[in-house]
């Protein structure tokens, strides 16, 4: 699968996403009497992009994990609309009852929030079956870390860890520098409770691993954390110059500490 092909997979799914939310639009609108007995099957529409978006991006992606995470409790409730309501309006005033306003108000804002995810797919990498060499190289945090930091279950939720080097990834494959900066930071400050201390520079300095380690700890934690500073707090300039992959790229020393994670928590 390229760009190209994904793009259109995309569209189609926003396009059959959009149908749904026209169709319902015309019945709440319609100056003639209709029987609302057809609701949009939302869940349906949900499998069909289950199914598609982990062609597109993997089995194990989160991109549908967002999806799911925007609210729908209100959509097919039948306490806030029965399915044989019907709509109408007259020349006199509008007749439509508020419970189906309600309702559509909440599908509206579902629809509007899921195409917005959808939009933003487009710009995210495609998953490459089959050929994990080529995706790892691409990657700032190899999978194989990924799949076993999942697997772990712990007194720790790992849930943001995993997503923060998740997003790493993709940042990475789209030469999204900056972001990748700050994202190290981000995880070094996470994750220092898990050492038993409230910052990272404590990891530094006084977890009890071998030498190598607290040497490229120090490194992770002095280096990364001054680059990550100047791009987050230098202020606009007459002139400026942009972070480079070579500049940001504290791949190894990220991949000891996650290594190191694993083994204590595991």
């Amino acid at each position: 699968m390229d760009i190209e092909e994904k793009s259109k997979i995309l569209e189609e799914l926003i396009k059959s996403l959009d149908s749904m939310f026209d169709n319902v639009n015309e019945v709440l609108r319609s100056d003639s009497q209709k029987s609302f007995t057809d609701q949009p099957d939302y869940q349906s529409w949900l499998h069909r992009a289950d199914i598609t978006l982990s062609q597109i991006f993997g089995s194990d992606s989160h991109q549908m994990k967002r999806i799911n995470k925007v609210p729908t409790s209100q959509i097919m409730h039948e306490s806030r609309v029965s399915p044989k309501k019907s709509f109408y309006r007259n020349t006199v005033r509008e007749q439509i009852s508020f419970p189906a306003v309600d309702w559509f108000r909440s599908f509206a804002e579902w629809h509007s929030k899921v195409r917005g995810h959808l939009e933003c797919f487009k710009g995210e990498p495609i998953f490459i079956q089959n050929d994990e060499t080529k995706v790892n190289n691409d990657y700032y945090v190899d999978l194989t870390r990924i799949r076993e930091l999942k697997a772990i279950k712990s007194e720790c939720d790992l849930k943001k860890l995993i997503e923060l080097c998740e997003e790493l990834n993709i940042n990475s494959i789209n030469n999204c520098y900056l972001a990748i900066a700050m994202l190290v930071r981000s995880i070094l400050d996470h994750v220092a409770p898990i050492f038993g201390v409230c910052t990272f520079s404590e990891v530094a300095s006084n977890y009890g691993g071998t030498r190598s380690f607290k040497e490229q700890m120090k490194h992770l934690d002095i280096s990364s954390r001054k680059i990550a500073d100047a791009h987050l707090h230098t202020q606009i300039r007459s002139k400026e110059t942009l972070p480079t992959k070579t500049q940001i790229n504290f791949s190894n020393d990220l991949d000891v500490l996650l290594a190191e994670i694993i083994r204590i928590i595991k």
